[in-house]
C-alpha cells in the first residue's frame, strides 16, 4: 500500500511539474483526467469513464468518482490542445446517493453547440434507482438545472439509460425498468432543447410477452426527429429464456413508424456478450444490427440491416461477418458506416487457445465479406488476449480500432489502436500504435473522433489505487502530439456558410473536409498539430491516393470559394507552393523532417508573433477523370494559421 501511495503523490507532482499540461506525447505517461485520493486507497475509485468531442476540437469526459464513499458524476471538459476547462480530477455535477453505478449506468453525448448532456441511474429518491439527464456547458453552467432533468419517479429500478441526439437537435433516452414485481419494461423518453420531457411521465413503455424480461436498449437517429431502438426480447441470464434481438423505429412523437417489432434474431440465444446489441444508422432511415450467438459450439458474429421501413435486407438471422465455421468471434461491436457498406470491428478467439485477436471485416450492402473470409487482422493474437475492441469512423472511409491487449491469465494491460482504410489497408505501425504502453489493470475504454480526424481514447486505470482516469490524443496519422491551436476551415461539406462555391459536381465531403474524390467519399481532410508559439506547427493531409505526390498550397488572403478541380480552394491572394511532398498511404506531412532547418513558420515568410494571418490547403490527383470532369485534381479542406 505505501508504495502505492509514493507512486500516486509521484504522478501529482509530476502533473504539477507540467503546469497547464497538454495532451501527453509518451505513451508510457499518458494525460491523467481524475486521480483524486482520500485513504485509504482502497475505496478510492475513479470508474466507467465515457467520452464525447464537443465539436470544436475539444472533449468531454464523464465518470463516477468514488472518492467521497458515494459514487459521484463527475465531468471534465478538455480544450484541444489537452487543457483541463475545469478544476484537476473534474468538476462535481452530481452527489446525489449512488451505491452501484455499474448497475444504474450513465450514457453521454455532446449537443450542436458544444454543450455536454449526460443521463444517469442513482438512488436520491429512495433506494430505488431513477433516471436523471444534466446538461453542462463550457462555463460550468448546469443548463437544465442543478439537479438535472428527472425521468424517472416512482418505486421501481429504472437502470442502464442510453442516450442519443436525434437530427432535430433533441435527445431521446431509453432505459430499463427493472419493477420488484412483475416483467421488465424498455421506456424511453424524449427531451427537447431546454430539456422539457416530450412524452408522459416515467417514459413510453415497451412491454414483452407474459413471463419475459426486456432489456439493454441501444438507440440510434433516424430521419425527422425518428430513432431506432434495438433491445434483448429477454434479457435474464436462464438457459431456457429467449435471449432475442428486437428492433422497431420511433417518430419524434413517440408513435410507432413500423407497424410491428422486427424479431432481428430468434433462432436460438444470442451469447450473453450479446446481451446489449451494437446498432448504427445507415444513413438512410434504417439501422445496422450487429450481435453474436452460439452455432456448433462456437460464438459466430453476425450482421443485419434494417430499411427504413423495418425490413430485413439480409437473410433472416443475419449474415455471418467472417467466413471461417470455427471461428469464435466475440463483440462484432462496432459497426462504422463506409459508402453504403459497413466496417465491423471484432474479436476473434484463437481456437484451442486462450489468446485472440482484434479484426475489421467490410461487409457490401447485399451481405458480402470484402476483406475476405477472415477479415483484416488489426491485432494478431501472438500469444496475447486482446478484448474490449471499440472503433469509430475515420472520416474518409476508414475506421481507427482500440483495445486493450495483455499477456493472458496476466491483467496487465496496454492499450492500443490501429487505423484501417476503406479498401482494408493497415496504415499505422504493425500491431497497433501505444495508445498507453504503462501495464496496468484498466477497463472500459471507451473512444471518439472530430471532424480534424483527432482521435481520443479514455479508460480507467488500477496503476496507482481501485481506479484513476485517463485520457490520450491520436492525430490522424497515429501519432501521440498535441493538436495545433490553429482552426480548419473551408470545408467542402455543403454545410460550411463561410464557403459560397459549392462542390463543382455535388460532390460534397464528410463534415469539416474537402470536396469527396474519386479516392474517397468522405473527401480528404487537413489538420495540423504543434502550437503556434512554440514554432512546431505541421501540417497533416491524409484521405488522398494511396501514393504519389502532393503540394502544399499557401494564400496570403481568403476567398469564399473557388472551383479548384474537383474542390473548392478559399486560400487566396498571392498563392506559394511551399513544397511537393510524398503521399504513402494516403497521408503526407509538411515540414516532415527530411529539411531539418526548415518550420512552417519560415516558409510561409511569417515570424511568430507577428500577427500574420496565413491561408493553406494541399492539393492532389483525382486519378479518374470521369469522377468530375473535365479536371483530374481536388483539394483538402483549408487550414488558417495567424502567426
Amino acid at each position: 500500500m505505501p508504495s502505492r501511495l509514493a507512486f500516486k503523490v509521484l504522478c501529482v507532482v509530476l502533473a504539477a511539474s507540467t503546469g497547464a499540461a497538454q495532451w501527453s506525447t509518451d505513451p508510457n505517461v499518458t494525460t491523467v483526467v481524475s486521480d483524486q485520493t482520500r485513504l485509504p486507497l482502497s475505496l478510492s475509485d475513479q470508474i466507467q469513464v465515457q467520452i464525447a468531442a464537443d465539436g470544436a476540437g475539444g472533449t468531454w469526459l464523464a465518470w463516477f468518482d468514488h472518492d467521497s464513499g458515494n459514487y459521484d458524476l463527475y465531468v471534465q471538459h478538455f480544450d484541444a490542445q489537452g487543457h483541463e476547462t475545469f478544476a484537476h480530477n473534474g468538476m462535481l455535477v452530481s452527489p446525489h446517493p449512488n451505491s452501484m453505478p455499474w448497475v444504474s449506468g450513465s450514457s453521454l453525448q455532446s449537443a450542436p453547440n458544444g454543450d455536454c448532456v449526460i443521463a444517469f441511474g442513482d438512488e436520491r429518491a429512495g433506494p430505488d434507482r431513477d433516471i436523471h439527464v444534466y446538461r453542462i456547458d463550457r462555463a460550468g453552467n448546469a443548463v437544465w438545472g442543478a439537479n438535472g432533468v428527472t425521468l424517472t419517479s416512482d418505486a421501481q429500478d429504472d437502470v442502464s439509460p442510453r442516450l442519443c441526439r436525434t437530427s432535430d437537435a433533441a435527445f431521446v433516452v431509453a432505459w430499463t425498468r427493472s419493477p420488484s414485481a412483475g416483467d421488465n419494461t424498455v421506456r424511453f423518453q424524449r427531451l427537447d432543447a431546454n430539456g422539457a420531457p416530450q412524452f408522459p411521465a416515467n417514459g413510453v413503455a415497451i412491454t414483452g410477452a407474459p413471463g419475459e424480461d426486456p432489456g439493454y436498449p441501444q438507440i440510434v437517429a433516424a430521419e425527422s426527429g425518428a430513432f431506432v431502438l434495438a433491445w434483448n426480447r429477454d434479457a435474464r441470464f436462464l438457459l431456457a429464456n429467449p435471449r432475442h434481438l428486437h428492433a422497431r423505429k420511433f417518430a419524434a412523437n413517440g408513435a410507432p413508424i413500423w407497424p410491428a417489432v422486427v424479431s432481428v434474431y430468434d433462432a436460438g440465444q444470442m451469447t450473453p456478450e450479446s446481451s446489449s446489441p451494437e446498432l448504427a444508422s445507415d444513413g438512410n432511415g434504417g439501422a445496422w444490427l450487429a450481435f453474436s450467438a452460439p452455432v456448433s459450439g462456437v460464438s459466430r458474429g453476425f450482421l443485419q440491416r434494417l430499411d427504413a421501413n423495418g425490413g430485413e435486407l439480409f437473410p433472416h438471422g443475419g449474415v455471418p461477418i467472417s467466413g471461417d465455421p470455427g471461428a469464435s468471434e466475440f463483440l462484432p461491436a462496432q459497426i462504422v458506416q463506409s459508402s453504403g457498406d459497413v466496417l465491423v470491428a471484432y474479436q476473434d478467439h484463437v481456437a484451442g487457445t486462450l489468446t485472440s485477436s482484434v479484426r475489421v471485416q467490410r461487409v457490401g450492402p447485399a451481405g458480402a465479406l470484402m476483406f475476405g473470409p477472415n477479415g483484416v487482422v488489426v491485432a494478431p493474437a501472438g500469444g496475447l488476449y486482446e478484448d474490449d475492441v471499440r472503433a469509430v469512423p475515420d472520416g474518409v472511409g476508414g475506421t481507427i480500432v482500440a483495445w486493450l491487449e495483455y499477456p493472458v491469465g496476466i491483467w496487465q494491460k496496454k492499450v492500443r489502436a490501429q487505423r484501417v482504410d476503406a479498401a482494408g489497408n493497415v496504415l499505422w505501425a504493425s500491431g497497433g500504435v501505444a495508445v498507453c504502453s504503462l501495464p496496468s489493470e484498466k477497463w472500459e475504454v471507451d473512444v471518439c473522433i472530430d471532424a480534424t480526424g483527432v482521435f481520443r481514447a479514455a479508460w480507467w486505470d488500477l496503476r496507482v489505487d481501485e481506479g484513476d482516469i485517463y485520457a490520450q490524443c491520436l492525430l490522424s496519422n497515429g501519432a501521440l502530439a498535441v493538436p495545433s491551436d490553429s482552426v480548419p476551415t473551408c470545408f467542402g461539406d455543403g454545410e460550411d456558410p463561410s464557403v459560397t462555391t459549392p462542390c463543382p459536381c455535388a460532390n460534397f465531403g464528410a463534415p469539416g473536409r474537402g470536396c469527396a474524390s474519386s479516392f474517397s467519399p468522405g473527401g480528404a481532410l487537413l489538420g495540423a498539430h504543434g502550437i503556434v508559439t512554440s514554432d512546431d506547427v505541421v501540417l497533416d493531409a491524409s484521405g488522398m491516393n494511396a501514393s504519389g505526390s502532393c503540394i502544399f498550397l499557401m494564400g496570403s488572403a481568403v476567398d469564399p470559394g473557388v472551383v479548384f478541380g474537383d474542390g473548392v480552394r478559399c486560400a487566396a491572394g498571392t498563392l506559394t507552393r511551399l513544397r511537393t511532398q510524398p503521399i504513402t498511404s494516403g497521408s503526407s506531412s509538411f515540414p516532415d523532417g527530411s529539411v531539418a532547418t526548415v518550420t512552417l513558420s519560415a516558409r510561409s515568410a511569417a515570424p511568430v508573433g507577428s500577427g500574420i494571418e496565413r491561408h493553406y490547403l494541399v492539393y492532389y490527383r483525382n486519378a479518374s477523370a470521369g469522377f468530375c470532369p473535365p479536371a483530374t485534381f481536388n483539394a483538402t479542406n483549408g487550414w488558417r494559421i495567424t502567426w
